[in-house]
C-alpha cells in the first residue's frame, strides 16, 4: 500500500500506527480507507500479488458503507430535502442489486433501526 500510495498521508501514517499498536487475534488484517480510485488500484494490485504468487489468497476486500448510493437515512442522506423527509431509498437497494449482479462475493443489505432510520448494504470481494 505503501508503494502504490505514496502522497497518501493520512494512509501512511495509519499504517504506521496501526504496525505498532494493534495485535492482531486470528487471521492478519489491515483496515484502511481508500478513495474511489484508489480501492480500484488497490484490488488490481492484490490480484497481480496473488496470480503471481507473492502473496496467497484469500484475500477478502470489504467496502464501507459510508460510499455514495450505499445509505439511505432521514437524517443523513435526503437527496437535499430541506425538511430531511426523503432519504432515496432505491440507490442503496439498486446498489446492492448490481453489485450482487457483478460477481460480488458477500452482499448484505442492513437496516440501522432506530440508530439513524437507515438502510445501507454492505459488499465483500475474495480474492
Amino acid at each position: 500500500m505503501r508503494k502504490l500510495f505514496p502522497e497518501n498521508e493520512k494512509l501512511l501514517r495509519w499504517l504506521d500506527l496501526a504496525e505498532e499498536k494493534i495485535s492482531y487475534q486470528g487471521l492478519p488484517s489491515r483496515i484502511a480507507w481508500l478513495g474511489y480510485g484508489e480501492r480500484a488500484k488497490m484490488g488490481l494490485a492484490l490480484n497481480r500479488l496473488v496470480r503471481d504468487g507473492e502473496i496467497s489468497a484469500p484475500i477478502v476486500i470489504g467496502r464501507d458503507h459510508l460510499d455514495a448510493g450505499s445509505v439511505a437515512s432521514p437524517n443523513r442522506e435526503t437527496e437535499s430535502m430541506k425538511d430531511g423527509s426523503d432519504a432515496v431509498g432505491d440507490w442503496a437497494v439498486l446498489n446492492a442489486l448490481i453489485n450482487t449482479a457483478a460477481g460480488g462475493s458477500w452482499i448484505s443489505f442492513h437496516h440501522g433501526a432506530v440508530l439513524a432510520w437507515d438502510i445501507h448494504f454492505m459488499r465483500v470481494w475474495l480474492s
